[in-house]
């Protein structure tokens, strides 16, 4: 388990962002990344997180995946309460990651 302090390493945050799309993709197809708008997204608010866009907010995103803590943390879709030092981490590689996607979508 991960520990609720602990600030993931910048490759940490990569791979958790992997998981995390790769479980999107299984859940909502490869096209989710056009109902994300990557310039609004915020890791830290409820309202604007990549769960928020496809929900309407996060808490709805949860109920309706079952997905809680640990679940969540590791898909890098939320971060323990008692450590948010890395949100700003976190936002900036699920926008680069949504971003690189949205271009091969474009693209094909």
């Amino acid at each position: 388990m991960i520990d609720s302090m602990y600030t993931p390493t910048d490759s940490e945050l990569d791979d958790r962002v992997e998981t995390g799309m790769n479980f999107l993709d299984a859940n909502y197809g490869e096209g989710w990344v056009n109902r994300i708008d990557p310039n609004s997204l915020d890791m830290g608010d409820p309202r604007s997180c990549v769960g928020a866009q496809l929900e309407g907010e996060f808490s709805l995103f949860q109920e309706k995946h079952g997905m809680w803590g640990h679940a969540a943390v590791i898909r890098g879709l939320d971060v323990w309460a008692h450590n948010v030092s890395y949100l700003d981490d976190l936002t900036t590689k699920w926008q680069d990651a949504i971003r690189a996607r949205q271009a091969v979508l474009a693209a094909s």
